[in-house]
């Protein structure tokens, strides 16, 4: 018997009877007696053990519906199959105990399965969330084919996995497929051991069981985790509404410790600033899931942050939407410089603009992780890191941007009026100063009349005025800075580009030419010495 595969694979009390209909079926005798003497040799089920050096506990309900092809030899085949495969593929990193789920809730895990929530489970049997893993299994069969549906329930964070769903029209091939679905709704959890703005390590769990080369138990390089934030009662037991994902916070993972190849360290990409920092307690505990993707593609819907609850959500069509694959450094911030340079090494792709409802299909890239960038003109309004096909939809709450968006198109009508302006008061003034040097003071005096019909700075400042006593207030603080950011930078243009004292310079350009003018020029001394005398023209007139 020694050399049998030590998968720790046991049978519990209520894994000595299936479920067909309403009548329970038992499960062959030779089946349950090979589990029980094959694998209760090693850790018994419930032993203390580390957290790296201890093998995952994964319980496994399986309904299977009333139907004639599901019977007791059928069940039979999955339950050998599973725990023979489970213990050549994961050998000592998998626990299995196979039982049928309580009666309550064969229903539901037949029919309504996506749908089933973990206080349901904790309600029925909360016994069998006290290790790592809960996974329920549904086949189905008809007479085309057989639906095998899996979904994991993490015992440590009370979050459902995606919804696993495969067939098959072979009898034959049910059992590997259910263990297929078994596999693929499996995701490994780590405990996050240290985090900061933006780099984490992670603790594997049972990582020292682990083989190299076992990515199912083990993440590698670039595989990504997702991080859950569970806070507890006093008495150690999960608050079920304070327990969730971190929203939009993902971690990738770099590499292996230098020196425990249990801890793992990775970058963090987020949407918020500092969002898994802090310190772990009795109250308050950090893990990190692994992302596995299940879906074609992800719907990413734009809708405006609301302030209250009560607040219809309002989607936020034709918006920008780009993608970028992140670099393996760690991420921060950026200068302008870095960035214009980041942006030709590694330049966004654009991916569309959203529509009517505010929605746009990503699509997965051969990367996983995307830096996801939303813009709206020409302001950049969210960046935030997604696995296309990890959820089906994703909403992304952004501010409310068209105060600015209004602020904005103003300020550039505004900026160009100003510079048609300071184009057309240059223009006259040089037109000015040449009729002037010309002596021509009459069309001076034209052009000068035009000059002063121009909008005067003091007119673009009380238009300026106008607008901001009219402009909508936003109620987020970052919009309302940009806007008056926005608004302060135009005011400080005016008196850059619009000279106030221009027109009064003219003027007395003008007057001082027309005085020039209409002085009396002094005799010089040739036309003194050719002026004839008077006494001189008398005697010639006498003659």
């Amino acid at each position: 018997m020694s050399s049998m595969p030590s998968a720790n694979l046991m049978f519990g009390r209520r894994a000595a009877a299936c479920t067909v209909g309403r009548r329970p079926a038992p499960w062959p005798a030779c089946v349950t007696w090979l589990a029980m003497f094959v694998f209760t040799a090693s850790v018994s089920w419930g032993a203390a053990g580390s957290w790296e050096y201890s093998p995952y506990r994964i319980h496994v309900w399986i309904a299977l519906a009333p139907q004639p092809e599901l019977n007791h030899l059928v069940r039979a085949e999955i339950a050998a199959t599973v725990l023979r495969r489970a213990g050549v593929e994961f050998r000592t990193t998998w626990e299995i105990l196979l039982t049928e789920p309580p009666a309550s809730l064969v229903g539901e895990l037949m029919s309504d399965l996506p749908r089933l929530s973990a206080a349901r489970i904790a309600q029925v049997a909360e016994n069998q969330l006290v290790d790592d893993k809960l996974i329920c299994v549904s086949v189905d069969a008809n007479r085309q084919r057989s639906i095998v549906r899996a979904r994991e329930l993490d015992s440590h964070t009370r979050l459902w996995g995606p919804l696993v769903e495969k067939s098959t029209r072979n009898p034959e091939q049910l059992a590997d497929t259910v263990f297929a679905c078994l596999v693929e709704a499996f995701a490994p959890i780590t405990r996050i051991e240290l985090g900061e703005t933006r780099t984490a390590v992670v603790r594997l769990r049972a990582g020292g069981l682990a083989p190299e080369g076992q990515s199912l138990i083990r993440p590698g390089r670039g595989d990504v985790l997702v991080p859950v934030i569970r806070n507890n009662d006093r008495y150690g037991k999960p608050i079920l509404e304070r327990t969730a994902e971190v929203p939009w916070t993902l971690l990738q993972v770099t590499g292996e410790d230098d020196i425990n190849r249990n801890l793992l360290n990775c970058n963090v990409y987020s949407g918020m600033r500092a969002p898994i920092r802090g310190r772990t307690s009795g109250r308050k505990e950090r893990y990190a899931v692994g992302v596995r993707r299940t879906h074609p593609a992800t719907d990413m819907q734009v809708h405006i942050r609301t302030l209250k609850t009560t607040d219809p959500r309002v989607p936020l069509p034709g918006l920008e939407v780009y993608s970028r694959i992140p670099v393996a450094e760690p991420p921060r911030e950026l200068t302008v410089e870095e960035t214009k340079a980041e942006e030709r090494t590694n330049p966004p792709e654009f991916l569309g603009y959203t529509d009517w409802s505010g929605t746009l299909r990503v699509l997965p890239a051969q990367a996983p992780l995307r830096l996801i960038y939303i813009k709206n003109g020409g302001q950049l309004l969210a960046r935030l890191p997604t696995v296309p096909g990890y959820h089906a939809t994703q909403l992304a709450e952004v501010p409310d941007d068209n105060p600015r968006l209004q602020a904005e198109g103003y300020v550039k009508g505004l900026n160009s009026q100003i510079m048609d302006l300071v184009a057309q008061r240059q223009i006259l003034a040089a037109r000015i100063r040449k009729r002037i040097a010309e002596n021509k003071l009459e069309e001076a005096d034209q052009l000068l009349a035009e000059f002063r019909s121009l909008p005067t700075p003091s007119d673009l400042q009380r238009d300026l005025e106008t607008q901001m006593r009219r402009q909508v207030a936003s109620p987020h603080p970052a919009v309302q800075t940009r806007i008056d950011k926005l608004y302060g930078e135009t005011r400080a243009l005016l008196p850059k580009y619009l000279d106030p004292d221009l027109s009064n310079k003219l003027m007395e350009e003008v007057r001082q030419a027309r005085g020039r003018a209409t002085a009396p020029t002094a005799p010089t001394a040739k036309s003194q010495a050719r002026a004839p005398r008077p006494a001189t023209r008398e005697l010639q007139a006498a003659a």
